[in-house]
């Protein structure tokens, strides 16, 4: 889930399905992992969604916040 909230933190907004085929070799169970993962960044408003299709996400202050604070400890 880090590798994930990193990436939105440096792009802003990512495409969560290709990234995380570049990611995950192992097909659909692969991006139904990163699905789970993304729904969760969501659920603690970490992220949001940026489209309809929520196929991108776009990082939140708090999850701006998280990030920084990760990197201080």
């Amino acid at each position: 889930m880090d590798i994930l909230l990193n990436a939105v933190y440096k792009n802003n907004i990512l495409n969560t399905y290709d990234f995380c085929a570049g990611r995950w070799n192992n097909g659909g169970e692969g991006l139904g992992e990163c699905k789970a993962l993304t729904d969760e960044l969501v659920e603690e408003k970490l992220v949001r969604y940026n489209d309809a299709q929520k196929t991108e996400v776009k990082i939140t202050n708090y999850g701006r916040y998280w990030v920084r604070l990760s990197y201080l400890s």
